[in-house]
C-alpha cells in the first residue's frame, strides 16, 4: 500500500508539470524540483514561500574556445514559474476547504482548463486578501476560501489584545450586558462564528484548521476571564476539549434558561 501510495505522488507530480502547468523535463521549473530531489507531488505540497523562491537549476555555460571546458553555475527559476508553482499550492488550500479530505487523487484529477479557471477567477481575491473565508456548510459546500496565510496570521496576532474582553463573575444578572459585549468583541477580533449559530466546518479541512485554532483561543480567553459561579464550572468542564464554541452554547443555555425560569 505505501509503495503505491509513493508511485501514486510521483504520478501526480509528473500529471501536473505536464497536463497542468505544462513543463517538461528540459524547462527550467522540472530540473529546479529535479535539483531539490522533489520527486513527488507531496514534496512540492509541502514547499515553503522561501523554497520555491530559491529554486534555481544548473546552468552550463560553453568555454570561450575547443580548448576550454565549459563551466555550470546556478540560475534562479525566472519569477513567473515559481509563481505558478506558487498559484498551484493556493489552488490546494483552496480545494481543500470545499473537501473532507484532500487526497492525491485531488491532484491527479486537476485539469488545465479547471486551474486556469481558478488562476483567473479565484486567485486574483486571495492575493489581495479580499477573499474572506467562512464556515463550511453541513452539505460540505465551502462558503468561503481559507488558506494558509489566514491560520497564520490569526495565530501571530491572537496574544495582542485579549484586554478587550471584560472578565464574568458567573452572576445572572449581568449576563446579559457582558454577552452583549462579548459577541461585538468576538466581531472586531474576527472569531464571531464561535459565538453565533455559524456551522462547524468539515473537519481535516483548511476551515476547520483556523476554526480550531480560533475556538481554543476563544476557550482559552474564558479561562482566565470567567472567575466564578456557574460559568466557571462550565468552563472547567471542558478542560480536556478546549472547546469554546460549546462552553459559549452552554452559557446561554444556561443563563437565558434561568432568566426565563425566574421571571
Amino acid at each position: 500500500m505505501a509503495k503505491n501510495t509513493r508511485l501514486q505522488g510521483i504520478e501526480a507530480l509528473q500529471h501536473i508539470m505536464e497536463n497542468v502547468l505544462e513543463v517538461t523535463e528540459f524547462d527550467n521549473l522540472w530540473m529546479a524540483l529535479e535539483r531539490e530531489k522533489y520527486t513527488s507531488i507531496r514534496h512540492v505540497a509541502t514547499m515553503t514561500l522561501q523554497d520555491i523562491d530559491e529554486l534555481s537549476y544548473v546552468e552550463t555555460v560553453p568555454g570561450n574556445d575547443n580548448n576550454t571546458s565549459g563551466t555550470t553555475r546556478l540560475v534562479q527559476v525566472p519569477k513567473l514559474e515559481r509563481r505558478q508553482l506558487l498559484w498551484l499550492l493556493h489552488w490546494r488550500d483552496w480545494k481543500s476547504t470545499q473537501l473532507t479530505t484532500f487526497t492525491t487523487q485531488q491532484w491527479l484529477d486537476l485539469t488545465i482548463d479547471e486551474f486556469d479557471d481558478f488562476v483567473e477567477d479565484v486567485l486574483p481575491g486571495l492575493m489581495r486578501g479580499t477573499s474572506k473565508g467562512t464556515s463550511t456548510s453541513s452539505s460540505g459546500e465551502a462558503a468561503g476560501i481559507v488558506t494558509s496565510s489566514e491560520v497564520q496570521n490569526f495565530k501571530k496576532s491572537i496574544d495582542k489584545s485579549q484586554s478587550d474582553f471584560p472578565t464574568f463573575n458567573g452572576q445572572n444578572h449581568k449576563w446579559s450586558q457582558w454577552k452583549q459585549t462579548y459577541m461585538s468583541v468576538s466581531a472586531n477580533h474576527g472569531i464571531e462564528r464561535i459565538l453565533d449559530d455559524s456551522p462547524i466546518p468539515e473537519k481535516n479541512s483548511k476551515d476547520w484548521e483556523l476554526y480550531s485554532v480560533q475556538n481554543q483561543y476563544f476557550y482559552n480567553i474564558l479561562t482566565v476571564k470567567v472567575t466564578s459561579g456557574k460559568a466557571k464550572v462550565i468552563v472547567n468542564q471542558h478542560a480536556s476539549t478546549l472547546d469554546g464554541k460549546s462552553v459559549w452554547r452552554e452559557f446561554c443555555d444556561h443563563y437565558e434558561h434561568s432568566s426565563i425560569v425566574s421571571m
